[in-house]
């Protein structure tokens, strides 16, 4: 059933609040909604109706389906729901992406339990973008370090050369030299160039040099792709041409050695691309029905859809 199917249905029925048996089929539909198992309807169902419904009994419900999406939009929708409970339901479902959308956006909830539970699961995005969050809202605070301390280790342990590298050029008071020797570690030559030039921005050219530069270029070359050699030797202003040449012709690679011959030459060339080439409708009471029948034709539709959903 399409969303706009769902909030049609639940708003029709609405419009019958003032009908004398309005009370009794609502909570016959409840039931109903209930008995779906459906995250979506239970949640709009509470959204829509709002009052005359037993909060708890829904919470309970979308508590039951575990389906994140939902239990997630219940807590942060539905006025007084309890937190406590639907915490508890999203930590249980274990999706990282609604985790980190509970931290961020669901007041008075256990954001250093949540924050750990998202670190257990080892999905470097969601890692990540916790530091991003943490970093613009938190950074005046004394906990700050040791949080994005916290939040290194994992990156660091999910070995997922991307996001150890936007940790490395993005978050504030992290161990970039830390970070860098993982992505060495990882060999991953697109983020060892990167890492290079960040670095090469921030820190003064001796200490980029002496410090730096020398590991970074030799793991560039021991990758032998001469993309990221070409690309190393264009843009990091102290690296050994010569010895990025040499590593180039050994790849015998003849794009790339001829790209290079005319990049040594100062020959205005177009470089390679930046990267390697690697329903059913659902009818609705006729208006032209008498007043008197409008209520049960809406109730019985709801409930002939809610049943065709469980079946």
């Amino acid at each position: 059933m399409k969303k706009q199917d769902i909030t049609t249905m639940f708003h029709e029925f609405n419009k019958y609040k003032k009908d004398p048996r309005y009370q009794e089929l609502l909570k016959n539909i409840q039931t109903a909604v209930i008995d779906s198992l459906n995250a979506e309807i239970i949640y709009y169902f509470t959204l829509i109706i709002k009052d005359n419904i037993d909060i708890d009994l829904l919470e309970n419900a979308i508590t039951n389906t575990k389906d994140a999406k939902y239990i997630y939009f219940f807590t942060k929708d539905i006025p007084n729901a309890d937190i406590n409970k639907l915490e508890e339901a999203i930590i249980t479902t274990k999706n990282p992406e609604y985790i980190y959308s509970f931290i961020v956006n669901i007041n008075n909830c256990n954001k250093d339990r949540l924050e750990e539970e998202l670190i257990s699961l080892n999905y470097a995005e969601y890692i990540y973008k916790i530091a991003l969050h943490e970093q613009y809202y938190n950074k005046e605070k004394s906990s700050y370090k040791s949080t994005i301390t916290r939040l290194e280790n994992a990156i660091i342990e999910s070995e997922n050369p991307q996001y150890v590298c936007l940790f490395a050029l993005n978050i504030k008071g992290c161990n970039i030299t830390r970070l860098e020797e993982v992505l060495l570690f990882l060999k991953h030559p697109e983020y060892i160039y990167e890492i290079a030039l960040y670095e090469q921005l921030i820190l003064d050219t001796d200490t980029f040099v002496t410090q730096h530069l020398d590991k970074l270029q030799k793991a560039i070359i021991e990758s032998n792709n001469p993309f990221y050699m070409l690309l190393f030797a264009r843009d990091i202003k102290s690296s050994n041409k010569d010895l990025l040449e040499q590593a180039i012709l050994n790849t015998k690679n003849e794009e790339y050695i001829t790209y290079y011959n005319k990049l040594i030459k100062n020959i205005d060339v177009s470089f390679p691309e930046d990267k390697p080439k690697e329903n059913k409708t659902i009818s609705f009471p006729n208006q032209n029905q008498s007043s008197k029948d409008e209520i049960l034709i809406c109730y019985n539709n709801i409930q002939k859809n809610l049943t065709r959903i469980k079946k």
